[in-house]
């Protein structure tokens, strides 16, 4: 077996090629383009695990190299013990070494329609994004000038141009207003190419099924989550989702009358930071809009304030128990029961 830990950058892939010893056998920098890099792991005869760090080029490296005999798996440089970068030849020796180690947590890297799904999804994010900087543009432009500007939500672009004074604000905000035009259209043909890609997958309606999950949210879950069954428990699907508690302490213990006792008090928890941003958005943004309206999560909120929990608390304890609703009605297939939701005492799932 062996280990070969790939360090990518646009122009450069430095490679360290480490035996089943955990000696390092060979080392090579070669352009990162398609032949450079299988011509340079052709002295690779046998089995071998590849490694890569998550980044643009990462699907596009297992791709390219994983084959019968290669593994390619890439890890996430935020969980692993890789130190700072000091080189090229350093930072794959490292990972090479890591990996003959065991010692990296592998990423999950879609493939196939999901790829395509994933790639219409985060489009439609940055085009959302796009829009709404536009309109903060234009605002600001207005607030600059004094005047407070309050066009309709759905017609952002109706703002009293004519009421600036001068030659050049006239001119940008004119400009502004073109460009959020060509924004909002774009914005409506991503979301137009999303959903009629979405409705291929037989997990689209599915989840409508669960309360404020919506065509667009439907669609993006399933870009995101992709398979719902390589989560082996539902606390890893909060983690994933930015809604599992991390705890982190130091000196649990303390003497008292020369005998060593634990302390019980919860100190340094915190949410996961290590999660997928966009599915921590939607578990969030469902939250908060269950718990402002009527329905069945919003009597779970309620019982999560009667027990003393704050409402901050409250919700992120609804967003744990909406991300376990999820999990369970795409793996059964069987769509949302609002009747089966045990609220009295509910324990967040």
């Amino acid at each position: 077996m062996w280990y070969v830990a790939l360090d990518l950058h646009s122009e450069t892939t430095s490679i360290s090629v480490r035996s089943s010893r955990g000696i390092v056998v060979s080392r090579d920098i070669v352009p990162t383009t398609r032949p450079a890099l299988r011509h340079a792991l052709q002295k690779v005869r046998g089995r071998a695990r590849l490694v890569c760090e998550a980044g643009p080029l990462s699907r596009w490296i297992r791709d390219t190299l994983e084959t019968r005999l290669r593994e390619v798996m890439v890890c996430d440089r935020r969980r692993s013990r890789l130190a700072a970068s000091k080189g090229d030849r350093i930072d794959a020796d490292k990972l090479s070494e890591l990996l003959w180690k065991n010692e990296l947590q592998p990423v999950y890297v879609p493939r196939g329609e999901h790829v395509i799904l994933r790639r219409l999804a985060m489009h439609y994010i940055r085009m959302m994004r796009e829009r709404i900087r536009v309109i903060i543009r234009l605002r600001a432009l207005f607030l600059e000038s004094g005047i407070r500007v309050s066009s309709p939500r759905a017609q952002p672009e109706r703002v009293p141009i004519h009421r600036l004074r001068d030659r050049g604000s006239k001119y940008v905000a004119k400009a502004y207003v073109a460009q959020l035009e060509r924004a909002s259209e774009l914005l409506a043909a991503a979301k137009d190419e999303m959903l009629a890609y979405a409705r291929f997958f037989a997990a689209f309606h599915l989840l409508q099924s669960v309360p404020h999950v919506g065509e667009i949210r439907s669609a993006q879950l399933i870009a995101i989550v992709v398979d719902p069954g390589r989560f082996r428990s539902r606390r890893r699907f909060w983690s994933y989702g930015g809604v599992g508690i991390v705890q982190k302490i130091s000196s649990e213990h303390y003497i008292d009358d020369g005998v060593v006792v634990r302390d019980e008090r919860v100190r340094s928890a915190h949410l996961s930071k290590a999660c997928q941003p966009v599915l921590k958005k939607i578990l969030r943004d469902i939250a908060l809009h269950a718990s402002l309206r009527s329905g069945v999560f919003r009597r779970c909120y309620e019982a999560f304030i009667a027990r003393g929990m704050r409402p901050a608390l409250a919700r992120v304890a609804l967003a744990r128990k909406i991300a376990t609703i999820i999990l369970a009605v795409w793996r059964s297939g069987v769509p949302f029961d609002g009747s089966r939701v045990f609220i009295n005492g509910s324990n967040s799932g």
